[in-house]
C-alpha cells in the first residue's frame, strides 16, 4: 500500500532504525556483552551499552515525537479518504506515541541512576535487569598516564569482576 503522505517515510525509518537498535541491545544484554569482555589482567574492553541506550533513547523519543505529530496530522486528513488509510494512521499514531513513552521513560530511568546527575557517568554504568552497577574505568592522569582504580562494585556481596594479580 502506497502511503499518502511524504512525512510517513520518517516514521517508517525511525521505527525500523530504533527497533533494530532495541533488538541489538537486548541481544547484547542476553549474552552479557555489557560487562568487561577482556580476559587479560589490567585490560578493559567494555562496550558502554547504558551510554548508547541513553542517547539512542533520547533520539528515539525525539524522532517518534515528530512521527506522532506527522501521523496525527495525517490521521485527520485520512478521514476524508478510505477507511484503510484512517486505520493505518490511527495505529501508527498509537505506535509512535507509545514508543515516545517507552524510549523517554527508559532514558529517564538511566539518567536517574547516574551518580550526582552527571551525564558522563552513564558510560560507566552496567544495566543488569532491574539493577545498575558502576564500573570503575581507568582515569587519565596528566602526570603519569593511565591509572586504574580497583573495581569495588558488588551486587549483594558478589563481585562483578574478578581481580587478577600479576605475578610480576
Amino acid at each position: 500500500m502506497k502511503y499518502h503522505y511524504d512525512g510517513i517515510g520518517l516514521v517508517i525509518w525511525s521505527t525500523w532504525f530504533f527497533g533494530f537498535w532495541a533488538a541489538l541491545s537486548f541481544t547484547a544484554h542476553l549474552f552479557g556483552l555489557q560487562h568487561n569482555l577482556s580476559d587479560s589482567p589490567g585490560v578493559v574492553f567494555y562496550i558502554p551499552f547504558a551510554f548508547l541506550d541513553f542517547f539512542v533513547g533520547l533520539f528515539g523519543a525525539f524522532f517518534h515525537g515528530i512521527g506522532t505529530l506527522i501521523c496525527l496530522v495525517s490521521l485527520f486528513d485520512a478521514a476524508r479518504h478510505s477507511t484503510g488509510f484512517f486505520i493505518n494512521y490511527f495505529l501508527a499514531t498509537i505506535n509512535c506515541a507509545l514508543l515516545v513513552i517507552f524510549f523517554g521513560y527508559y532514558s529517564l530511568l538511566i539518567y536517574r541512576k547516574t551518580p550526582n546527575g552527571k551525564l558522563l557517568a552513564i558510560r560507566e554504568m552496567i544495566v543488569q535487569g532491574d539493577s545498575i552497577t558502576h564500573l570503575n574505568l581507568p582515569r587519565l592522569n596528566s602526570n603519569t598516564g593511565m591509572t586504574s582504580t580497583p573495581p569495588n562494585h558488588t551486587m549483594t556481596g558478589v563481585s562483578v569482576f574478578k581481580t587478577i594479580q600479576s605475578p610480576y
